[in-house]
């Protein structure tokens, strides 16, 4: 038998993608224009935030939460220990995704197929032109993987070196999304083909 839910909380309108802190869990609320905040020790909401229109992703760097707003074309910075909006940050056309390398935030753009680098003070450090509608991004360890989902491929970005450099890109199925690293390879939902890929 599958396992019982073990509770629902309820959070804001159309909850879009999730990130925990190390002590609490974030959600994006795509229609709500806020992020909301679970003590997962009470299973209950503990704090919603403002942020801009339409978040979608969201990322945690160690010391805040970062936010990417689709319909405002900016990052929202948060304190992860109160919610404070430390920052927000206009970065591009469409921001989707967000992942954190270890020391700087990868940012996909869909209004212009790119992926942008950008530091925790928010500064653009660069922006890579990637394939068609970049959905997902996923840190391996030592490179940026991007799901281009208007081009069935996946991009490479070496970012452990000191000037991060596309290193190539990789067919998989029919519009990938969404990208995980399990330790050794990089996954792929190819949302389009019902399939998912390993590189």
């Amino acid at each position: 038998d599958p396992p019982a839910i073990r509770k629902t909380i309820f959070v804001g309108p159309a909850p879009e993608a999730v990130v925990f802190d190390g002590k609490n869990i974030w959600v994006t609320n795509s229609l709500g224009n806020t992020v909301t905040r679970i003590s997962p020790s009470l299973e209950a909401v503990i704090g919603t935030f403002a942020v801009g229109a339409f978040p979608k992703g969201i990322a945690f760097d160690g010391a805040a939460i970062w936010v990417a707003n689709s319909a405002a074309n900016t990052v929202t910075k948060l304190r992860a220990t109160d919610g404070l909006v430390l920052g927000t940050f206009n970065i591009g056309l469409t921001p989707n995704s967000i992942a954190y390398d270890g020391k700087n935030l990868w940012v996909t753009l869909q209004g212009t197929n790119q992926v942008v680098h950008i530091g925790k003070s928010g500064a653009i450090i660069k922006t890579y032109a990637v394939g068609a509608v970049p959905a997902g991004v996923v840190f391996d360890g030592a490179a940026i993987w991007v799901a281009n989902s208007n081009a069935a491929t996946v991009t490479k970005i070496g970012a452990a070196l000191n000037v991060p450099v596309i290193v190539g890109s990789f067919p998989v199925g029919q519009t990938p999304l969404g990208l995980a690293f399990d330790g050794a390879f990089v996954w792929s939902t190819n949302s389009a083909s019902a399939t998912v890929s390993k590189k």
